[in-house]
């Protein structure tokens, strides 16, 4: 745009950090970096655009932050790399306080999570003070986040859930976990009982009707597998043979997602698994389009040279649900954020 400005936030210029730590975090000759250091990435993004770090101008209103410039300098510091980590002695007192920084030794993350949530409920009695954590450890940001959960507190997660902890990716799970066990009664009930699956309203009142049935015809030996082996064993019973009548045309399509022989394959087949047990419902929202998107680009792999067995779907399946994370559009508590690294974010407008 032609008035708009790169604002590079927190940039360490000259001063701050001399050529020699800033060259130092790379990538150097053979590939290697610093990627771990706050700084390295608003490097890569100078260097990716071709300006130098003397070219960056001071933002005018810089220093006016509640944090003071000796404590700054500090952190600074304290994040120098590891080759000029031994400069931390030559500095004096006054670079090297960290006043109001706090260090805790816990015995397990289970306590390491608790004092952190605790920490960030305290603050909150405070009317207008805000609370962060910051960590690339995502089930720490997991435990923390369940912890505040129960007092009322819906943080506000940078990295968002894993699809497979939200209902369309758990639908999906347990598409593939009924078809590998060929409709046992345990895993075949668990998805008839799916949130997401009998659509809404009056219609899923009366699926769950039916499914209470099939759940009470299910129950003792175990029927043989498919849903041949169900009809067979349903058959004496009217009213429960009348339920799962109404029951097995959505499930006509599981029987593909047991056959897929190829990744491809399974996407297809649990695409239209899902579609006939659910509707559009599993599409919907910001899950669902994340969903749609990595079925979408399954089924266009052509990876034949990686064959499936029924037992592997759910396994490869969750692993995928696993690699995308999904924020929702709109934050939780307004003075509470947990930021952290995400290796795929669905929060983006689509």
């Amino acid at each position: 745009m032609p008035n708009g400005l790169v604002v590079v936030p927190g940039l360490s210029l000259l001063k701050a950090m001399p050529d020699a730590e800033w060259d130092a975090l790379g990538p150097d000759d053979r590939g290697r970096s610093e990627e771990t250091h706050p700084q390295y990435h608003l490097k890569l993004l100078l260097d990716r655009i071709g300006v130098a770090r003397g070219e960056v101008q001071l933002w005018p209103s810089s220093g006016r932050s509640a944090s003071p410039a000796v404590r700054s300098r500090a952190i600074a510091n304290g994040m120098t790399g590891a080759d000029f980590s031994d400069k931390w002695n030559a500095l004096r007192p006054p670079e090297r306080r960290l006043t109001g920084i706090r260090a805790v030794e816990l015995s397990d993350p289970a306590a390491e999570a608790q004092a952190i949530a605790l920490a960030i409920r305290e603050a909150l009695e405070t009317p207008g003070r805000t609370a962060a954590l910051v960590t690339p450890d995502r089930l720490l940001a997991q435990r923390v986040s369940a912890l505040l959960g129960r007092w009322g507190i819906e943080a506000d997660d940078s990295a968002g859930r894993a699809l497979s902890q939200l209902p369309t990716g758990t639908l999906l799970l347990a598409i593939a976990s009924a078809a590998a066990e060929d409709l046992a009664p345990v895993p075949l009930l668990a998805l008839l009982k799916h949130p997401l699956v009998g659509r809404e309203g009056e219609e899923r009142r009366r699926w769950m009707d039916d499914v209470r049935l099939l759940d009470e015809a299910l129950r003792g030996p175990r029927p043989a597998g498919g849903l041949e082996g169900i009809d067979a064993h349903v058959a004496e019973h009217a009213i429960r043979d009348r339920a799962w009548k109404r029951l097995r045309p959505r499930l006509s399509t599981l029987a593909a997602v047991r056959d897929a022989q190829s990744l491809s394959g399974l996407a297809r087949a649990a695409s239209a698994a899902a579609s006939e047990l659910s509707g559009e419902r599993i599409w919907s929202g910001v899950a669902g389009r994340g969903a749609a998107d990595l079925l979408a680009e399954l089924q266009a792999l052509d990876r034949s040279d990686l064959p499936l067995g029924p037992s592997d779907s759910g396994p490869i399946l969750r692993q995928f649900l696993d690699g995308v994370r999904v924020r929702p559009p709109y934050g939780g508590h307004p003075r509470v954020f947990i930021w952290a690294f995400s290796k795929r974010d669905c929060s983006k407008p689509i």
